[in-house]
């Protein structure tokens, strides 16, 4: 966040200004290497993780220096984050402490959200407007149709999981046994977590959050907070649909919610056809098949795209990424696909073991 920041108030906005948030990350991370003793179910799957990229980003920085320097900071360093919050969250309220920290930020963004949802964000200064020349990809052009929010983020898709972590974190404390009368703020926070994600653009993330949020508050027993939720989305599309401004081709916000990616498709069959069987199985199957040991890390990410070397289109399969598997498959082949399902269950293989 205060990289983005920094960034939009640098001369001509440039994306490298971001990575400089890599380097207390790494900093930090170290030292808690250094002082913690990690729980084997942890440290392992991110050691071997760890060395499966730097395996990939050798190549990287031999073919395009820029784009394995961005990898280093885009998909190594953030590995560090997982013993720094090891050795910063021992106890439930360390977490409630962190969770309020981060969350808390959701409530002015969710303010500016709904500002640039009913004005705009022409008259807002350039660090609450995304930053000059950002590519989202195909996102872009679904976005077209109405202005959406990223407050300080660089884009609107970094505000959108900025609400996915809030979410997160606020479902977390309502999970506590003892949360009883510390309830009103996590409520309101994951409420504006879903602002953020719905107005940032992100319908996919929403469903899945709100879908996730309902199952586990219910299953938690907590249908009443389940209600209030589902109420106050449903009340927010209301809303937004009476105040958006649509600039062409979709008759209201929700629509975009709804609709598939092709005029005539449903949301429903565009997800069942599509999105599980075009753009995630054949077009993974398409990369494994061209490049079966991968390219190189960042090769496919938005790493390339800001260095100029990537421009995602539709008509080429080798420039058509989707999803994180077909990423996966373009820049780490099938190996890639093989072992990341094993880092992010390793922890609990290990713990069966």
């Amino acid at each position: 966040m205060m990289a983005a920041m920094l960034r939009k108030l640098t001369t001509g906005q440039p994306g490298w200004v971001e990575g400089i948030a890599a380097i207390p990350v790494a900093m930090f991370g170290v030292w808690a290497l250094v002082n913690e003793r990690l729980p084997r179910t942890l440290f392992f799957p991110l050691l071997l993780w760890f060395w499966f990229s730097v395996i990939y980003v050798i190549p990287a920085i031999a073919q395009a220096p820029i784009v394995g320097a961005s990898a280093i900071g885009t998909r190594i360093v953030p590995l560090f984050m997982a013993p720094v919050a090891y050795c910063c969250i021992r106890t439930p309220e360390d977490l409630r402490r962190v969770a309020f920290a981060v969350g808390i930020w959701a409530l002015p963004f969710a303010g500016i959200a709904l500002y640039v949802t009913m004005m705009g964000d022409a008259d807002l200064p350039s660090l609450l407007r995304p930053a000059a020349n950002v590519s989202e990809q195909r996102v872009q052009v679904l976005k077209g149709y109405f202005v959406t929010a990223s407050a300080v983020f660089s884009t609107p898709t970094a505000l959108g999981y900025f609400g996915l972590v809030t979410a997160a974190l606020m479902l977390t404390l309502l999970a506590f046994p003892n949360s009883v009368g510390r309830r009103v703020l996590p409520i309101a926070l994951l409420g504006c977590a879903l602002v953020l994600i719905y107005l940032s653009g992100r319908r996919m993330m929403l469903l899945q959050v709100f879908i996730m949020s309902g199952v586990f508050l219910i299953a938690t027993r907590r249908v009443a907070i389940a209600v209030v939720i589902a109420m106050m989305l449903a009340s927010l599309i209301v809303w937004s649909d009476a105040r958006t401004q649509i600039r062409g081709g979709l008759d209201s916000r929700s629509a975009h919610l709804l609709q598939g990616d092709v005029a005539g498709e449903t949301l429903v069959q565009s997800v069942m056809t599509r999105r599980i069987g075009e753009y995630v199985i054949d077009n993974t199957i398409h990369h494994v098949e061209v490049a079966p040991m991968g390219r190189f890390l960042g090769a496919r990410g938005q790493e390339a795209i800001a260095a100029g070397l990537y421009q995602w289109n539709t008509t080429d399969r080798d420039d058509w990424i989707e999803t994180g598997s077909v990423l996966l498959a373009s820049e780490m082949g099938l190996l890639g696909l093989l072992i990341q399902p094993i880092v992010s269950f390793g922890a609990h293989l290990l713990l069966l073991a």
